[in-house]
């Protein structure tokens, strides 16, 4: 069983996962919004139960197990990540997902899911902006710098950033995870083949080890795409370098990575 008191983000997935629905309709309070991948906004308290009913039948068929990941809290929102482990029948597959709560009180007011769709549907979909762009967000240095690199495709700016041991994951999992400088250079070079990937800032959530930024993918080199939503963890070290990225969104890379 899971205690939720302290944080109730915290339950969100294991509850499906264990197939009580009814408690975790009980993690939110009178008027709750989950934004979510696979069934879109859901939004009122009838809503959510027939979601949470859903998505835990959906688990179970998949012999769903959680792996935990790290959790990160700053004010009144909470990120907390895992990697769902599922069988599609063909084998087990593994799903990161983050979860980005805002809290009213001691409940759940809004859930934002992020994950790919691809290991689940073998297809990237695009994804709606979930939050408008800001400006006036304040980011830790390293993080910045990325950001920077990343949306001008500087493949050295972005390495230099990166501890020795440092990874970047992809939003597929699994293999997907680049590690060490010719493993983070292998994929920084395919990604920046077509150009940098400037992002659009909308919320960051910092526990002063770790940064979480929802954004916005807007354009990629030359090419203005659809805008789609996503977020990023960027975990730092005491001397101020990147010790991970972790990607969550369904941006399809069309050069073979």
């Amino acid at each position: 069983m899971t205690d939720f008191a302290s944080e109730p983000l915290t339950a969100y997935l294991p509850l499906l996962v264990e197939g009580r629905p009814q408690a975790f309709v009980g993690l939110f309070g009178r008027n709750p919004v989950i934004e979510d991948p696979r069934a879109g906004r859901v939004a009122g308290v009838e809503a959510v139960e027939a979601f949470a009913a859903a998505t835990a039948d959906w688990l179970d068929e998949r012999d769903a197990r959680l792996v935990p990941g790290r959790t990160t809290r700053g004010g009144p929102r909470t990120v907390v990540e895992s990697v769902l482990l599922l069988d599609d029948g063909n084998g087990q597959m593994d799903l990161p997902v983050a979860l980005v709560g805002e809290r009213d009180g001691d409940r759940l007011a809004t859930v934002r899911a992020y994950h790919s769709l691809w290991p689940l549907e073998g297809a990237h979909r695009v994804r709606p902006p979930l939050l408008p762009e800001r400006a006036d967000l304040v980011l830790p240095p390293v993080v910045q710098r990325y950001q920077a690199a990343l949306g001008a495709g500087q493949l050295d700016a972005v390495l230099e950033l990166f501890e020795p041991d440092g990874y970047a994951r992809e939003p597929s999992g699994g293999r997907h995870l680049h590690q060490g400088p010719e493993g983070l250079a292998r994929f920084y070079s395919t990604l920046f083949a077509v150009g940098g990937l400037p992002l659009e800032h909308c919320t960051a959530t910092d526990d002063g080890t770790c940064t979480v930024l929802e954004y916005n993918v807007v354009s990629w080199g030359d090419r203005v795409l659809e805008p789609q939503a996503g977020v990023a963890c960027y975990e730092r070290t005491p001397n101020g370098r990147l010790a991970a990225a972790r990607i969550y969104d369904d941006v399809e890379i069309d050069v073979e990575i």
